[in-house]
């Protein structure tokens, strides 16, 4: 026997739509049984419940859900010595078709992932020189493939 085909009662199609939130895996059309899959909240939004959901018996389990948040640390904010500024000190952040950014946590810089179903190419963080001028920014490939 070379081969093994998964029955399909056991797969699970595209994973539950979480608004606000990006899947962190790759794309895939189908997820075999005891796959995860994980979200992460776009930028102001904070995650409620699971971060991950899990493919049982072609099911996914119970998914998270984002709520915005207003974030206020009380921490000193990065001065911007050094090659490159804040993210906050350069100005409008760069637009991802079909993805979206989270601030690391010295916001030094943008993390990018992408929407479901689109893959990222290119640098994963974007930074903001000091002559405030972004670095290259990534695209997000992919997209759902419709039938005809």
């Amino acid at each position: 026997m070379c081969c093994y085909f998964p029955d399909t009662e056991t797969l699970c199609g595209e994973p539950p739509h979480v608004s606000n939130a990006v899947i962190t895996e790759e794309y895939r059309d189908m997820f075999l049984n005891g796959s995860t899959v994980v979200y992460g909240c776009k930028t102001s939004y904070s995650l409620n419940g699971p971060e991950s959901v899990v493919c049982v018996s072609g099911v996914w389990t119970q998914t998270p859900t984002c709520y915005e948040v207003q974030r206020h640390t009380g921490r000193p904010q990065p001065t911007g010595s050094g090659p490159f500024l804040p993210v906050d000190k350069c100005g409008e952040k760069p637009v991802v078709e079909n993805g979206d950014y989270i601030y690391d946590d010295n916001r030094m810089a943008l993390t990018y992932e992408c929407n479901l179903y689109y893959k990222l190419v290119g640098p994963k963080q974007v930074m903001c020189h000091s002559n405030g001028v972004w670095s290259k920014t990534p695209v997000c490939k992919g997209g759902r493939i419709r039938a005809t």
